[in-house]
């Protein structure tokens, strides 16, 4: 910023944050694991709000990574 500012180069600035997914309750637990990849492989993951971590309660998290 500070190299494009001094030429008057306009630049974009990314402010994206850290985004989990929140899993809870009664949830249909294959259509949530098809949202998070979804979320996460739309546009190659280059989008603000691609999901960078799951928290899941802990009854459900072996039947989202059952692989």
């Amino acid at each position: 910023m500070e190299r494009a500012a001094v030429h008057f180069t306009p630049v974009t600035l990314e402010l994206g944050g850290k985004n989990p997914c929140l899993i809870l309750g009664d949830v249909d637990i294959d259509l949530a694991a098809k949202r998070v990849a979804w979320g996460k492989f739309f546009n190659t993951g280059q989008t603000c709000v691609a999901p960078d971590y799951v928290l899941i309660q802990s009854d459900l998290k072996n039947h989202l990574w059952r692989g």
